[in-house]
């Protein structure tokens, strides 16, 4: 009687893993993509994200012909459908739709519908910071519905929509302190990440600039500017999240950057410093007092924030002398 049992439920399982495989062609049709750069975009997601090799589109006939197993043209079919909408309207809010296509074990693919990032910049910049932030390659705007598409595990997924979560919301208003949002995993041995919202640095030159210098200083790889949300993202560990923060703080200020230091204690390159350089008013003096600091001080690490009339400093606390010296003599 047992082995009956077995027997039949192989057989539903094969018959079903076979039904899964088998080939199936779908034609679907666009109703409201409103000209063939909309419909490319689909196209382009779609083929990718739902992994289906054997597709076309015909932007004449407004269609996206899908071949290839059953349960991948039926993923691709899902995805076309949440694509091929109106654009939804701002007061509308985030709209967030996610599927776990058959077969596979962990993947997970989610449509993040926009409801303030609406500029193609404001989205591409969303999207780096997702890609970026989450380790998760497959990321896509379509821009003629403020959508973001990705594919990836579901520990990537959810850090991916939790970044656009936090940018796709209202910049501080200028003069406001800056704000500090940090993402709480499933893992607390994860990675530190951060997203850093800026109140006072709300133009494009001022805000890569404190990007460049944080960055070397804080050694961070994963440090990008949203210049949308006038927010910074971040992905390292909790000793470089905590550099970074400080030293925005520093640098995030209405004027003068504020002068400060920060050290770390044990550490042979253990001081930070923010110095004021009021004296090295033009673009050339500041960076003739910054080359004259790592000449002299012997450090490599010493960078301009011409916006806030500040040098970033990173040494042993001997250099740090040096360099405070050189500061004063301008």
């Amino acid at each position: 009687m047992k082995s009956t049992l077995y027997r039949c439920a192989l057989a539903v399982l094969c018959a079903g893993v076979a039904l899964a495989q088998s080939p199936a062609e779908r034609v679907l049709n666009f109703r409201y993509a409103e000209s063939p750069a909309s419909m490319q975009e689909v196209f382009n997601a779609l083929r990718s994200l739902a992994e289906i090799k054997d597709a076309a589109l015909d932007s004449t006939a407004r269609t996206i012909t899908l071949r290839g197993p059953a349960d991948l043209v039926n993923t691709g079919e899902w995805f076309f459908q949440q694509l091929d909408r109106p654009v939804r309207s701002a007061e509308a809010g985030p709209d967030v739709q996610e599927f776990r296509p058959a077969g596979t074990s962990d993947d997970v693919l989610c449509v993040y519908f926009l409801s303030h990032l609406d500029t193609p910049q404001a989205m591409q910049e969303s999207v780096n910071a997702s890609r970026s932030i989450s380790d998760m390659h497959r990321v896509f705007p379509i821009s003629s519905i403020r959508a973001i598409t990705m594919r990836g595990s579901a520990d990537q997924v959810a850090m991916g929509r939790w970044v656009l979560q936090e940018l796709d919301t209202p910049a501080l208003a200028n003069g406001s302190a800056m704000v500090v949002h940090r993402y709480t995993g499933a893992d607390p041995r994860g990675p530190a990440v951060r997203i850093y919202f800026l109140g006072n640095l709300h133009h494009s030159l001022p805000l890569q600039e404190a990007v460049n210098a944080t960055r070397s200083i804080a050694d961070v790889q994963r440090f990008f500017p949203v210049n949308g949300s006038f927010a910074i993202t971040m992905r390292g560990t909790e000793a470089q999240a905590e550099l970074c923060e400080w030293m925005l703080a520093q640098l995030d200020t209405q004027g003068a950057a504020t002068a400060g230091e920060y050290q770390f204690p044990g550490v042979y390159d253990g001081v930070v410093r923010v110095f004021i350089a009021p004296n090295a008013s033009t673009p050339q003096a500041m960076q003739e007092l910054v080359n004259r600091v790592r000449a002299e001080a012997r450090a490599q690490r010493v960078y301009p924030f011409h916006s806030g009339s500040a040098v970033l400093f990173r040494g042993t606390a001997s250099q740090a002398a040096i360099a405070e010296s050189l500061m004063s003599q301008r």
